[in-house]
């Protein structure tokens, strides 16, 4: 399977669990002590948003406008489909890109935005009772790309690069990239 496959199935993995987001549960607080639900599923959209605005060399979405209002499914499958067309297109994934932790490839900025639904899906399922179950190919991956981008930068308790936690090495493959990021699986 390619990595645009194997995208896809953490995609709908991530659009699963937002689809099944109770609208009440919008104000509930996650693992990201910063962020309400509704703060976490804006930073996914407009991340998703902004990716794909990089790809194709448009100007960059402002990431404070509330793109969830009472739809969150929406707003994430919309934002979705404008970045898979993008990566998705002749040559996308042979790009350089530019990100704020310097030029990525276009594997590793595709990879990048896999992680953070996998991540941030794990949030989500932990704040509004469900449980996340996406496909294991891509969690050690990223968790490895990270070890080597976040190499060296400083991380704090309780936010998004968060002081990696200790965890058993054969423990499941999401818990392990979540303990990574400072999240107690």
């Amino acid at each position: 399977m390619g990595l645009l496959e194997q995208f896809d199935d953490v995609a709908v993995e991530f659009s699963r669990l937002v689809a099944a987001t109770p609208l009440d549960s919008l104000e509930a607080p996650t693992p990201c002590a910063e962020w309400t639900v509704r703060l976490l599923l804006n930073h996914v959209i407009t991340g998703t948003q902004w990716y794909a605005c990089v790809i194709e060399g448009r100007a960059t979405p402002d990431r404070s406008v509330d793109q969830v209002r009472d739809d969150p499914i929406r707003a994430f499958s919309r934002r979705l489909r404008e970045f898979r067309a993008a990566i998705g297109k002749p040559g996308a994934l042979d790009g350089t890109y530019h990100h704020g932790l310097g030029d990525m490839s276009g594997p590793t900025y595709l990879m990048m935005r896999a992680n953070e639904y996998l991540v941030h899906g794990w949030d989500l399922a932990r704040a509004t009772g469900q449980v996340a179950d996406f496909p294991d190919d891509l969690c050690l991956p990223c968790m490895d790309m990270y070890r080597t981008i976040l190499a060296g930068r400083l991380r704090e308790p309780g936010r998004g690069f968060g002081i990696e936690l200790s965890i058993a090495s054969d423990a499941p493959p999401l818990d392990r990239l979540v303990a990574f990021f400072g999240r107690t699986p």
